[in-house]
């Protein structure tokens, strides 16, 4: 089981590196308080807007919720920006629109998780298990059961003892997406 859940935690590690491929940020694990600066392509809806671009972080952790504009440095080849997060953060996701459109990463959403003592910081699946629930809506992310599930089961292999606090969202979940699974008729 355990060697499961840390196939699950490096294949999801891996998608979300490629899925952001119109996005990267520095430092690589950036820790609350830190400065990140981050380089962006447009893409999806938005590729190859001559529309100005507009973005907003939106920084999450445990009860806390903060949100700002970011001022987009145009390149050569796309946008540059900076920003500090916020000590009590966790989990920061992004909203890239143009013209009343979104650049939602394919539905998969841009983010970054953020660390502490060189391992995902507590909080930070939960948070990603939100934004693909509900949160993701305001960057124009649909809702998606599959990823939410492996992103709380990401936090639970990593922080077990969150695992009792949201069990009851997460068998809630995971009824929902094994019965997506076990209806589809051929």
């Amino acid at each position: 089981m355990q060697s499961t859940l840390k196939v699950l935690l490096l294949t999801l590690i891996s998608v979300s590196s490629f899925a952001q491929q119109n996005f990267s940020f520095t430092p690589e694990k950036p820790k609350p308080g830190e400065t990140i600066s981050i380089t962006y392509r447009t893409a999806g809806d938005i590729a190859n807007t001559i529309m100005p671009v507009e973005a907003i972080v939106e920084q999450y952790g445990l009860n806390k919720h903060k949100a700002d504009d970011l001022v987009l440095k145009k390149t050569a080849d796309g946008f540059t920006a900076s920003f500090t997060t916020n000590t009590a953060a966790n989990f920061n996701f992004f909203i890239f629109a143009a013209d009343k459109k979104f650049d939602n990463n394919f539905n998969d959403g841009y983010f970054i998780r953020l660390y502490e003592n060189d391992k995902v910081r507590k909080g930070s699946y939960i948070n990603q298990y939100m934004f693909y629930q509900f949160l993701g809506n305001d960057a124009g992310v649909e809702r998606n059961n599959e990823k939410a599930l492996a992103a709380m089961e990401s936090e639970f292999s990593l922080h077990p003892d969150n695992r009792k606090p949201w069990l009851n969202s997460y068998v809630r979940l995971k009824n929902s997406v094994k019965k997506d699974a076990t209806n589809t008729l051929a």
